[in-house]
């Protein structure tokens, strides 16, 4: 018997990345624009410091860790 791997949408993983983002304390996800498209992941918009910059980057990674 085989299992067969549930591909997300490109909704889903934009709202998943968004809701890490919500969840970051480091980044306020307004900051940011999340586009999905094929299934990679783009950010686009402004953070204050190098900090903030590890937080989404983070976060991408994770979201592509879970696909």
């Amino acid at each position: 018997m085989t299992t067969a791997a549930t591909a997300r949408t490109d909704d889903r993983i934009q709202r998943d990345v968004l809701d890490e983002l919500d969840w970051d304390a480091q980044v306020r996800g307004t900051d940011l624009r999340v586009v999905v498209h094929a299934g990679v992941v783009t950010l686009t918009g402004a953070v204050d410091s190098a900090a903030h910059t590890a937080g989404p980057d983070r976060r991408r990674r994770l979201a592509d860790a879970a696909r």
